[in-house]
This record gives C-alpha cells, sequence and structure tokens, in this order.
C-alpha cells in the first residue's frame, strides 16, 4: 500500500508539472528533448527533415483484426478525401458499457459488412453502405463475469471467429449468422482470436496458447500454460504471419511460437515499473504485438517499447515509455501514443525519434486517446473527451477536430475510405 501510495503521488506531480508546461512548437535546428517516464527522448532532425515517409496509400475492403489484419501491421489506409468529415448513417448495436460491464470488443469488417459484439453476448452484422442491420445472434447468454472485461471479433474468407470473455470459442457463418461450431476450453479466453489459412488462434487465462482448424474447430496444437498472479481478461490479441506466432503472455512477457506446431522459439519480458502504470494488477501487454516486415515490435503498460528482429530475437532499439494503446505502422515509421498523451513519430529501422508532441498540451486539458490509425496521409485518434482528432503525421500538429456524439474508448477503424467507430453506449457511426 505504502508502494502504491508514493507512486501515485509521484503521478500527481508528473501531471502538475505538465500542466504549467507552454504549448510546443516545432522549430528548425536541433530537436528539444521530452521528458517522459523519467528518460529523456531525444527528436532526430535527419529524422524530422526527410518526412514520415508513409508509403503508397492501401486501398482496403476489409479490416478483420483489431488493427487490419493478423500482422496488426497496419499501412496507410485510403481515408476520407477532406478533413471537414461529416456522420452519414449510425445505428445502434446492442448493450453498451457500464460500471459492470467496462469492455467493448474490437469492431471488424470483410464484404461490405461491419460486425460488432456488444455487452450482453450479441453480434451484430451491419450493412457498410447504409447502416442496416442484416442479422444478430446471440453467442452468450453472459453468465460468465468474464464477459464484463474481455471479448473479441476476427474474421478468414466466409467465417466469423468470437468469444465473450468466457470459455467458449464460436465460429460463425458470416453471411448468415449461423453458429458453425462452438468449442469450450477449461479456462476463460482473453483477448481476441487471430485467424488465418493456417488456422485460428486463442489465448486461454491459464497462458496456454490453442490453435483451432477453422472449419471443424478441431485442435490442432496447444501448449502448456503457466499461470502468473495478476493475469487478467482483455489482453492483447496474438499475431500471426505465415511462419511465426507472437503471443502475449500473462503480465508482461511473450511468446515467439512455430506456427505449425506450436513450438517454443525464443521470447522476452519487458518488466519495468513506470510512473504509468500505478495499478501493479493491470495487464502489462494490453497493445497488440505488430509483425512487421522482420520486425516484432512489443508495447507494455510498464514502460517499454521495442522492436526485434524476428529471426533471431536481438533487440535493435528500444524507449522508455509505455501505454497501452497499440502502435500503428506506415512505411518507414511507426506512430505511438503513451498513457501520459504524449504521440511519438519513431523511424522504425533504427528508433530514430522524429518528432514528439504532448497532446494535452496541444488541446490544453488531459484526456485519454485511443489509436492511432493512419490513412490518407494523416493521423487520427479518438480522445475521451468525445473528439476525433486528425493530425499532421509529419509534424504532429492537430489539422482538425470533429465532435462525437457519445461516449468514446475505442480506436477507430478504416475501411472503403470511410471512419467507422464504436461508441460507449454501443451506437456504431460512420464518417466520410
Amino acid at each position: 500500500m505504502l508502494k502504491n501510495f508514493f507512486l501515485i503521488i509521484s503521478l500527481l506531480l508528473v501531471f502538475l508539472l505538465a500542466s504549467c508546461s507552454d504549448k510546443s512548437e516545432i522549430i528548425q535546428g536541433e530537436r528539444i528533448s521530452v521528458f517522459v517516464n523519467d528518460k529523456e527522448i531525444n527528436s532526430n532532425e535527419q529524422a524530422f527533415n526527410e518526412g514520415s515517409k508513409l508509403g503508397e496509400i492501401i486501398q482496403n475492403n476489409s479490416f478483420t483484426h483489431p488493427i487490419l489484419n493478423t500482422q496488426h501491421s497496419g499501412g496507410n489506409l485510403e481515408g476520407p478525401l477532406t478533413e471537414d468529415i461529416v456522420n452519414i448513417w449510425q445505428v445502434s448495436v446492442g448493450k453498451g458499457v457500464d460500471k459492470f460491464t467496462p469492455y467493448l470488443p474490437n469492431i471488424v469488417s470483410y464484404e461490405n459488412q461491419i460486425f460488432t459484439l456488444d455487452t450482453k453476448g450479441v453480434i451484430y452484422c451491419i450493412d457498410i453502405i447504409n447502416g442496416k442491420k442484416i442479422w444478430q445472434q446471440q453467442i452468450s447468454d453472459r453468465s460468465d463475469a468474464y464477459l464484463a472485461v474481455s471479448g473479441g471479433l476476427s474474421i478468414h474468407n466466409d467465417l466469423i471467429f468470437s468469444h465473450s470473455g468466457d470459455t467458449n470459442a464460436k465460429a460463425i457463418d458470416r453471411l448468415s449468422g449461423k453458429i458453425l461450431w462452438d468449442k469450450q476450453f477449461k479456462f476463460p479466453i482473453t483477448g481476441g482470436p487471430t485467424a488465418s489459412q493456417k488456422g485460428v488462434v486463442y489465448t486461454l487465462l491459464d497462458g496456454s496458447l490453442h490453435m483451432l482448424e477453422t472449419l471443424s474447430g478441431k485442435t490442432l496444437w496447444e501448449t502448456i500454460g503457466i499461470p502468473e498472479e495478476g493475469g487478467v481478461a482483455g489482453s492483447a490479441s496474438p499475431s500471426m504471419d505465415d511462419n511465426i506466432i507472437v503471443a502475449p503472455g500473462a503480465k508482461d512477457n511473450f511468446s515467439v511460437l512455430n506456427i505449425d506446431d506450436g513450438s517454443f522459439l525464443w521470447g522476452d519480458s519487458l518488466l519495468s515499473m513506470s510512473f504509468e502504470t500505478v495499478v501493479e494488477e493491470v495487464q502489462e501487454l494490453s497493445a497488440h504485438p505488430i509483425i512487421y516486415k522482420d520486425y516484432i515490435i512489443i508495447y507494455s503498460r510498464s514502460g517499454k517499447l521495442i522492436t526485434y528482429n524476428k529471426n533471431n530475437s536481438s533487440i535493435l532499439w528500444e524507449h522508455n515509455f509505455g501505454g497501452g494503446q497499440t502502435p500503428w505502422v506506415a512505411g518507414e515509421s511507426l506512430f505511438v501514443v503513451s498513457d501520459l498523451g504524449v504521440l511519438k513519430s519513431i523511424r522504425i529501422y533504427d528508433g530514430s525519434v522524429r518528432w514528439v508532441e504532448n497532446l494535452d498540451v496541444q488541446i490544453n486539458r488531459k484526456i485519454n486517446f485511443y489509436g492511432p490509425i493512419i490513412a490518407s496521409n494523416k493521423i487520427y485518434l479518438t480522445g475521451s473527451d468525445n473528439n476525433l482528432y486528425i493530425l499532421n503525421p509529419d509534424t504532429g500538429k492537430l489539422i482538425n477536430r470533429i465532435k462525437l456524439p457519445g461516449n468514446f474508448s475505442s480506436s477507430p477503424i478504416i475501411v472503403n475510405s470511410k471512419i467507422f467507430i464504436l461508441s460507449n453506449d454501443a451506437k456504431l457511426l460512420a464518417y466520410q
């Protein structure tokens, strides 16, 4: 208790000091250092001057996992043509969050349909063009307490894979909403499922990993779990490519496994208590791991952002700050927001910081941010002040903010050049 008391006092002091700062400006010349987690982060003038290098704009008609795809690797998606976006439709999709159910699962999209899962365990299929409900399916009666803090959706071809934080994993036909198979585990499922042509993988509260055949739900392989005290549901989802799975473990560790048989290749722990994490029981790896080219990127609430060589486990670069929102990779840049509201652009191949922006200082208030996501050479973030923020990826400066109707605590997704956001009261909104 005494330890937590001092941590809380330290955190309050950090907030007070931050509130006294003047609005930052990016100027030419030597970059000014910024202090986060008592560590000095220096922007690199050369990296700043070369621009964000986001790569070509990608036309995407699907968003099958929490961060676009199985690798959670993002990209420069095709977004709205203008910063002055407008709401084109909204629809109610069941029961939202409250003090007893504080968590809404991710939304996904495929073939002009968008799918949500509410806190009562109901999946909704929505027409992406007009917002009309196509079907809904009850996948749980919400009798399990874990439903309050967990749940997830993913799509592979015409199959939706889901769970509501209980012990059951389900596959649902995308077109009809019919449940095709139902797999029961011994422990509740954490995070969301990740699905590809190799199979669909689930992590359980006991720390085990289970790879199932997508069409039948048959177990292909499983690992032995090692439960850790303080592990909670609602953790990050595994990422996978054709060869490996990167699986978040309890607390602050992760493992890299062979996708064909689940054999252990290598792993690491990111334990580093910071001012940003004052509750020891929180899941440290709530940000989804990223596989991008030959990199594995891990971001922890405990105060670490680390990029590894996925082939030999060597650390390529690291920074000492933390957060719970998944970074977004586009071209040669990685964008990441900390739990203290500091947004950074980082050159991915060497870790050089292009720029650092204290968003709280920019907007002159303390809020929580969700995202980022990159589209049409812009950064999009939602805020707990019920605004959608649009920023310049070359400078981090605010371009526009759009007032949203309701309360929000999740990142938007972008499909077919449109932005979709799920509110805390379970209203799905479309913008273009």
